[in-house]
């Protein structure tokens, strides 16, 4: 009784854990694009160069240090949604999607399967490299549009090409990086291990479906 409770602790945080970090992701989502969408049309409608050079790269290092944070944020998500799928298994949840041999809310999450335009896979990480390689790219547009002007070089090409060609660089970079060390299932374990584990599900189920009855009550 006494590991069935820590199981359950055990998943409780882990939830705890999903959740603060899942808020963060959409603050920043929430921030990030908002603020820097409306500083990049200001600085390059209104600023002087002189001004919108050392602000622009002020607002690219910034974003590149949230960029940063997110990205080793996101690996600490994928271990927290790991350790919450083993712990699911360990406590034998039951299965409420057709087809799924595993349950629990993070062991039954839906694949990559959606396809936009039947082309492009959806996906979250990829969709933060969407929003992070287009604010990276507009940050260079504008310190590429500021120096030109500066140096009396203003091409019309320079600006949006350096634009471009960072939002891309970020785009496949970030995706790259979401890709790498994803966290791995532990090795089976010995027959003996496995026989006692699964005289112990039962018992961890029915304790953590008795607890989650009285919390409703």
């Amino acid at each position: 009784m006494e590991s069935d409770q820590k199981l359950i602790l055990d998943y409780e945080q882990t939830l705890e854990q999903y959740r603060m970090l899942a808020d963060i992701r959409f603050k920043l989502l929430e921030f990030v694009p908002t603020v820097s969408g409306v500083a990049i049309a200001l600085l390059t409608g209104q600023a002087s160069d002189q001004v919108a050079l050392p602000v622009g790269i002020l607002g690219f290092f910034v974003t590149l240090g949230i960029l940063f944070y997110e990205i080793r944020n996101t690996r600490i998500y994928d271990t927290v949604v790991h350790r919450a799928k083993r712990l699911e298994r360990l406590m034998g949840m039951p299965v409420s999607v057709r087809g799924e041999t595993q349950g629990g809310l993070f062991s039954e999450r839906p694949g990559r399967d959606l396809e936009l335009f039947e082309l492009f896979k959806i996906w979250h990480d990829r969709g933060l490299a969407l929003i992070y390689g287009a604010v990276m790219g507009g940050w260079g547009y504008v310190i590429a549009g500021s120096l030109s002007g500066l140096l009396g070089r203003r091409d019309p090409w320079v600006a949006p090409l350096v634009g471009v060609v960072l939002a891309v660089v970020f785009f496949w970079e970030i995706q790259r990086l979401s890709g790498k060390e994803k966290p791995q299932p532990v090795e089976d374990a010995p027959p003996d291990v496995a026989h006692n584990h699964n005289e112990r599900l039962g018992g961890v189920s029915a304790t953590f479906n008795l607890q989650l009855s009285r919390r409703k009550e």
